[in-house]
């Protein structure tokens, strides 16, 4: 498969790829990922431009990409009230 490094055409473009990758990614979880910084900076012929931005037959994509585990496990807090009172008796 072929691919050619990628950059979106217009910001709603880019607003739906990073929705897509960057928002579900483990990589930017902290605002930490350098290639989204890096993809602004360079132009996408300059050899520092990220090689992990490409476009191939299946569309562009993130190679870098690591998803985020959907399910979010957290401990219901003891101290406020069930305003559902599901468990009333």
């Amino acid at each position: 498969m072929s691919s050619k490094p990628y950059r979106p055409s217009n910001g709603t473009e880019g607003d739906y790829f990073m929705a897509k990758f960057c928002d579900r990614c483990r990589g930017d979880a902290n605002n930490s990922c350098s290639i989204i910084a890096a993809t602004m900076m360079f132009d996408i012929a300059d050899p520092n431009y990220p090689a992990e931005w490409v476009e191939d037959e299946s569309g562009p994509h993130c190679t870098a990409f690591q998803p985020i585990d959907d399910v979010v496990s957290s401990p219901r807090c003891d101290k406020t009230d069930d305003m559902f009172q599901e468990n009333a008796e």
